[in-house]
């Protein structure tokens, strides 16, 4: 059951190394008054070629210590302009040590789509009907501070399988290994199994994601090291 656990929980952090890759925002407006919250909103752009790295680190709870570390490498490996205008995405993990057997499918589609940022684990859809039930949303798009919604399941684990609320905020100043960015914070309360946890993840513009935490019976934690975006 904690191996079932566990890769649910590392399979969501790397499912953000995906959307990361898409995620290459580039509006950032301050607000006219001072009594208005500062705007900063996040576009997308993609493009084959791109990377990021990022160190992952996972244990079975505080004061339990490591009990494993990851080195991920996200690539987009393709990017197809689609017959209905959207242009799809493929990004791949590469990890060091490999992860283990039983993890998920390590590539993906990403695409944005009526408002979201979307992913796939099939090739493009063409009927919209099917396109529904094979794409899960992930996001809104454009991202705002203080934007919220309810985010799809997961994981049928927990009977009823509920939505994910998840809020925006931010800005705020976040200091990884790769450097330090002004990110909006996403904030999601979820299950791991019949227990609740909840995952905070950090994107900064013109990169994506730069820092995510996990908190449950198994905490995960990523930190970006190095990346390589097109201009």
């Amino acid at each position: 059951m904690f191996e079932s656990v566990t890769a649910m929980r590392l399979f969501g952090v790397i499912l953000v190394f995906f959307i990361a890759m898409l995620m290459r925002p580039q509006t950032i407006a301050a607000a006219e008054s001072p009594q208005v919250q500062e705007f900063f909103e996040v576009n997308f752009s993609r493009h084959k070629g791109d990377w990021q790295k990022s160190r992952l680190t996972f244990n079975k709870g505080e004061g339990k210590g490591i009990e494993k570390q990851y080195i991920l490498t996200s690539t987009v490996v393709e990017e197809i302009k689609q017959p209905d205008g959207t242009i799809w995405c493929k990004s791949r993990i590469t990890s060091e040590p490999p992860l283990p057997s039983w993890f998920p499918n390590t590539s993906k589609w990403s695409f944005v789509d009526e408002g979201w940022l979307q992913s796939s684990e099939q090739d493009f859809v063409s009927d919209p009907a099917k396109r529904a039930s094979a794409c899960k949303k992930e996001m809104k798009y454009p991202l705002r501070n203080g934007d919220t919604w309810q985010g799809e399941p997961s994981h049928a684990l927990r009977t009823p399988c509920e939505p994910i609320p998840t809020t925006v905020s931010g800005p705020e100043d976040v200091t990884v290994a790769a450097g330090t960015f002004k990110a909006l914070k996403i904030h999601a309360a979820s299950w791991q199994g019949c227990s609740p946890s909840c995952s905070d993840n950090w994107y900064a513009p013109h990169i994506g994601v730069i820092k995510s935490q996990n908190y449950g019976n198994c905490n995960i934690q990523s930190e970006l090291i190095a990346f390589h975006i097109s201009d």
